[in-house]
């Protein structure tokens, strides 16, 4: 809190983005340093928090959009340019930050939504590494039924195929169909929670039907590695 009164807004929002993006392990790590940051603003300034969320929210998908749209930073430094390198990961690393600040409150299934789009915009393995650490550290909020349908056209525009070959396009070897199988994987553990979820408060209105179900219910337990997700 002390930097943001020293070093103003502007400041913190771009280290913490920029920190958030260093590697795979980074996103989580700054996400939870921002929850830390915006509970302790509300007690102080509820408006100064709100002014912080949305810079950050902001911030996040200028950086996203700066890197992936299809003539952005991401072309340069693929994995199939002359110029791969370590910061070839770097725009994985920010669709990361993003699934990690939708769990953290900061951005939306909206803005989830519009990432996913773009990152649909052009067939590329590494588009498809981005796609696969956005849902990695994002969580099965995504899979409410209002959240659904850009879900509903990622999974059918991955399952496109090449007529000529009969492969899958996004996933013509492999490695990139263990990739995809896990996205899908994913997004199922997702929808199987949610459907949970909403039994459980069906159950609960038909039993207390004078009171408010429970803001958290207890999710099915499901394989050990996929699933990260919070109430």
């Amino acid at each position: 809190m002390e930097e943001l009164r020293v070093h103003g807004l502007a400041f913190v929002v771009k280290n913490l983005l920029t920190a958030g993006a260093q590697s795979v392990r980074s996103a989580p790590f700054v996400s939870m340093v921002v929850q830390t940051m915006l509970d302790r603003l509300v007690k102080e300034s509820p408006k100064r928090m709100k002014r912080l969320e949305r810079a950050l929210r902001m911030g996040a998908m200028d950086v996203f959009r700066l890197h992936w749209k299809p003539d952005g930073d991401w072309k340069d430094i693929c994995s199939t340019s002359g110029r791969h390198s370590a910061l070839t990961l770097i725009g994985v690393n920010k669709a990361g930050l993003l699934g990690s600040l939708f769990s953290a409150n900061v951005v939306t299934a909206g803005d989830i939504a519009i990432c996913l789009s773009i990152l649909l915009e052009d067939i590329h393995f590494d588009r498809l590494c981005a796609i696969h650490a956005l849902l990695l550290y994002a969580d099965d909020r995504l899979c409410k039924q209002r959240n659904l349908p850009p879900l509903i056209r990622l999974k059918e525009e991955l399952r496109t195929v090449d007529p000529l070959t009969d492969l899958c396009l996004w996933a013509p070897v492999p490695h990139s169909q263990a990739i995809v199988q896990d996205i899908f994987d994913t997004i199922e553990g997702w929808m199987a929670i949610q459907a949970h979820k909403r039994e459980q408060c069906r159950v609960f209105a038909e039993s207390h039907p004078t009171q408010k179900p429970p803001s958290k219910v207890v999710e099915p337990r499901v394989r050990a590695g996929r699933m990260r997700n919070k109430a």
